[in-house]
């Protein structure tokens, strides 16, 4: 036994000093890269390549690709949320604390997102469409094409997995209502 816990320690040891420093790597991001790029056509503040995306917004609201969910709404608003840089909407943790409390399920709240992002304009497979070259690690804009591409998403998610009854009830509450568009949505 005394044995076991000597290799253990030594094993323990080695995998420290041989594993590598983090703080040594700097982390990359798509900010850093874009230093040489006027920011100005970034009007909407929102990044969208600034997050691992995996809402994909960007081919949301099409014919394949239309249902909301509460996993989606959530993980749209956290998306957004970090591509502007936590100065945009709220989390998602955040939200969820307005999230109606019932224990009805006949009752659903919606959560509504209504949101003008941008994502940089470069396509590894069709650089001629690209308005961004990659050289060295940076971005470097490309004369008379557009920096950013535009994008526009509008989401209605049910707050609850699953409902039950006759009949359903659907409440809207503004809390839960993140809107950064210049179509807005006008509620009479």
């Amino acid at each position: 036994m005394k044995k076991l816990l000597q290799i253990t320690v030594l094993l323990l040891f080695c995998f420290n000093a041989f594993s590598q420093d983090l703080k040594q790597y700097q982390e990359l991001s798509v900010d850093s890269m874009l230093i040489n790029v006027d920011m100005k056509a970034l009007d909407s503040g929102i990044l969208y390549d600034r997050t691992s995306a995996l809402s994909n917004l960007k081919e949301f609201n099409t014919k394949e690709k239309n249902i909301a969910t509460v996993k989606l709404f959530e993980q749209a608003l956290y998306d957004l949320y970090k591509s502007s840089n936590k100065e945009k909407f709220v989390s998602y943790k955040t939200a969820r604390k307005n999230y109606p409390v019932n224990t009805e399920y006949d009752q659903v709240g919606i959560g509504i997102i209504n949101a003008r992002f941008q994502s940089v304009n470069f396509n590894e497979e069709n650089k001629e469409e690209n308005g961004l070259r990659l050289e060295k690690g940076n971005f470097h804009e490309i004369e008379g094409k557009k920096t950013f591409n535009e994008h526009n998403t509008l989401i209605f998610a049910p707050l609850r997995d699953y409902a039950m009854g006759d009949v359903i009830n659907f409440s809207f509450d503004k809390s839960l209502f993140f809107e950064e568009s210049n179509n807005k949505i006008c509620f009479y």
